[in-house]
């Protein structure tokens, strides 16, 4: 899997170690996957673009077929990562994750699947902050 990132400003090493998480720890999703990080304004025009929804979210996910493509809104993660207590960094993975669970087939929206793609979602981000912060 190659992964290919937009930088905006983001540090090299998180880029990097970003990279390595992702290609070890979800090797079924093969193909590209290109993680682009926008602000708000960005994600609302891909939102209504998209999902033909208003205003801002915080991740969007595409599987156009031998290409995979998320959108994260950095804005969004950064006031997140405060209402919640997290690191910005965390925050970030945490919306990577999400959209490679979408990519997977998970889908939050089915409530018998809701539970099953939180509880994965937080073993990855656990899983992250063994390996970013060691």
């Amino acid at each position: 899997m190659k992964v290919i990132t937009n930088r905006t400003g983001l540090k090299r090493t998180f880029i990097s170690k970003l990279r390595k998480f992702i290609t070890q720890h979800f090797s079924s999703l093969s193909g590209t996957l290109e993680v682009v990080f926008v602000s708000d304004s960005t994600m609302r025009r891909y939102n209504r673009r998209f999902a033909g929804k208003g205003g801002t979210t915080d991740v969007l996910a595409f599987d156009m077929g031998k290409t995979y493509v998320i959108i994260i809104s950095v804005d969004t993660a950064r006031k997140n990562a405060i209402y919640y207590g997290e690191k910005f960094e965390d925050e970030l993975v945490r919306y990577v994750i999400h959209g490679i669970l979408h990519l997977m087939g998970f889908d939050h929206k089915v409530e018998h699947k809701n539970d099953r793609m939180r509880d994965m979602e937080e073993e990855k981000v656990k899983i992250w902050k063994t390996f970013y912060y060691s």
